[in-house]
């Protein structure tokens, strides 16, 4: 019997490597933005979306104080 965790299309571009390489980046430089990121590291900026919010690193966006 098939594990359901391992059925279906295999992971690409959303792989604990890569999880931990935009991880890495943020914590450099946390301004950097999502779109230059993506661009940087040749993947799309909605794994990267995904990967900073949704799913794996969980973090979430601060206001900037702009006065």
């Amino acid at each position: 019997m098939r594990c359901p965790l391992l059925s279906g299309r295999p992971r690409e571009t959303q792989t604990k490597a890569i999880v931990k390489a935009v991880a890495k980046q943020i914590r450099r430089n946390s301004l950097r933005k999502q779109k230059i990121l993506a661009r940087e590291m040749k993947i799309p900026r909605r794994t990267i979306s995904r990967n900073i919010k949704e799913e794996d690193l969980q973090l979430t966006v601060e206001a900037l104080d702009s006065g």
